[in-house]
């Protein structure tokens, strides 16, 4: 990418705060800074969901941008879905920190990374909400890197919304419900 380009505002700017993204080519690099420095747990959905629950740019603009990088081979998603940045988006990552403000950049980079980590835990580990004579059990699971249960954890919840609080929270952390149920039961 050539050091001379003209930044244009000429990106949509519902839904976005002030301070926001106001250029597609402001749009494009963020994308770039993510995927390069999240690294392989960035998906489609996280860079999404990272720029408009942050409100830092329009779903509309985040999304066709998103698209037309993955289409120009600047970034590639491979068969599970995760993104990686490829030599020719990296250069963007000198204009990023040229041209984003300081607290647009962390405020993404730490919204993408608390996202990520919890798309692959939802990802590779399960819980599930049963109903039964008006109880709700959720069952949450703690998987390995091979696929079976090191955890699984069934908890009676007094309500639909009180079981899905639990399921929510457990995404948040699940290595840490492991660990601490284990310290729990392992200490004399």
């Amino acid at each position: 990418m050539s050091e001379n380009y003209e930044l244009t505002f000429d990106a949509f700017m519902g839904g976005v705060q002030d301070g926001g993204l106001r250029s597609q080519l402001e749009i494009y690099m963020l994308i770039c800074y993510l995927v390069a420095n999240i690294g392989d747990r960035m998906t489609t959905e996280v860079i999404t969901e990272t720029v408009v629950e942050g409100e830092i740019a329009n779903y509309f603009e985040t999304t066709s941008a998103l698209q037309s990088l993955i289409d120009r081979g600047l970034i590639v998603k491979d068969d599970k879905g995760y993104l990686t940045a490829t030599d020719k988006c990296k250069e963007y990552i000198g204009l990023v920190e040229k041209e984003l403000p300081w607290t647009v950049r962390t405020r993404a980079l730490e919204l993408a990374s608390k996202l990520a980590v919890r798309r692959k835990f939802e990802k590779e580990n399960g819980a599930e909400i049963t109903e039964k004579d008006g109880n709700f059990f959720v069952t949450l699971h703690l998987k390995s890197e091979a696929g079976f249960d090191v955890m699984t954890i069934t908890l009676l919840a007094s309500s639909n919304e009180e079981a899905q609080e639990i399921k929510d929270k457990y995404f948040d952390d699940p290595i840490k419900v492991y660990d601490t149920v284990s310290k729990m039961l392992s200490q004399q």
